[in-house]
């Protein structure tokens, strides 16, 4: 028998630390003991860590998949350098609408009648 849980609303090309965790009421033999972070209900804000005997635990890191850039180049200049040049230059796009590791870029131009 596999168990599995498929976990949403991650960001593109982004790595991510998974802990896998098993634990029973009754507990076990000489278990790490974990502190877990929890909210206390009525006190916004408001902290205690709660300890809980775990007996088995597995950690990966892992990196979801790329995907196109979110956004598009900013600012984009045009300026004559002389009679058969142009400049085409735009500023940096953020690194986190990358969404990649690669990043690259096409001008396309045609002539206009």
């Amino acid at each position: 028998m596999s168990y599995s849980v498929q976990v949403g609303n991650l960001k593109p090309y982004t790595a991510y630390q998974f802990i896998v965790m098993v634990s029973n009421e009754v507990g076990g033999s000489e278990s790490e003991v974990n502190p877990i972070k929890t909210s206390e209900s009525g006190n916004q804000g408001y902290h205690h860590l709660k300890y809980e005997t775990w007996i088995f635990e597995q950690k990966f890191k892992v990196r979801t998949h790329g995907e196109s850039p979110s956004d598009t180049p900013k600012s984009v200049r045009v300026r004559a350098i002389d009679a058969t040049q142009l400049r085409v230059s735009w500023d940096q796009l953020d690194g986190h609408s990358w969404n990649d590791a690669s990043l690259s870029f096409r001008v396309v131009y045609k002539r206009h009648r």
